[in-house]
């Protein structure tokens, strides 16, 4: 399980998925920088679940990671 979080008010999300023993916890203020470190390390047939409210505009993850 890898988490990638992007909220400055979700340290307790990091804690506690690290806590449940998430290999890999990353935690982002910037959608952009998500998106670089996903497109870095996904590979073809991942899943990858993209969660947030829509004024998070998480859109902007999948449409940078999606990108050729």
């Amino acid at each position: 399980m890898t988490c990638s979080i992007c909220d400055d008010h979700a340290d307790w999300i990091a804690d506690e998925a690290r806590r449940l023993g998430a290999q890999r916890v990353d935690h982002f203020f910037e959608l952009s920088e998500a998106s670089a470190v996903l497109r870095k390390n996904i590979h073809s047939g991942d899943v990858v679940l993209v969660k947030g409210s829509r004024s998070a505009r998480m859109e902007r993850v999948i449409e940078e990671v999606s990108r050729p």
